[in-house]
């Protein structure tokens, strides 16, 4: 579910004009993409789907890079689908048992890097079923504070 999400989510906030890729003249000279992995859905996202969503901001959020400003059409369209999105700014201490997705986000993780213990309790998360967005906006964002969740994501 975590990639098929992923997918769906990234394809979302593309359509919505929330994520705008840059050619690639425009890129850093040592910049090489990835390919893309052929991955099949594990689950359909349909409007009567319904969950909770846990969206952290506890590494600092930069210029409204949060559920209610930047991204405010997205997590609309997503309540739109039937989820409820609540917010953490104490990472550490929150129970993550009653959520299906988490988000991490660079710009709700502006300020300091995610700590192995909790790239650690995220992917416990994730093993035990739960679902993980991660979003990148951009590579002029420092997406090394996201990286210690992300190395996992294969």
């Amino acid at each position: 579910m975590r990639i098929s999400l992923y997918c769906w989510m990234s394809t979302l906030l593309i359509c919505m004009g929330l994520i705008c890729p840059k050619s690639y003249s425009q890129m850093p000279e040592n910049f090489t993409p990835i390919p893309a992995k052929a991955v099949q859905p594990a689950a359909t996202i349909s409007p009567d789907s319904g969950g909770y969503i846990l969206w952290d901001k506890t590494h600092g959020v930069y210029a409204g890079y949060d559920p209610s400003n930047y991204f405010s059409e997205f997590t609309t369209t997503i309540k739109n689908l039937g989820y409820s999105i609540y917010t953490t700014t104490d990472f550490g201490a929150a129970d993550l048992s009653p959520f299906d997705i988490l988000v991490v986000c660079v710009g709700s993780a502006w300020d300091s890097a995610y700590t192995s213990g909790e790239a650690e309790k995220i992917w416990r998360f994730v093993d035990s079923g739960g679902g993980l967005l991660i979003i990148g906006d951009n590579p002029y964002c420092p997406n090394a504070n996201i990286n210690p969740v992300a190395r996992n994501s294969g």
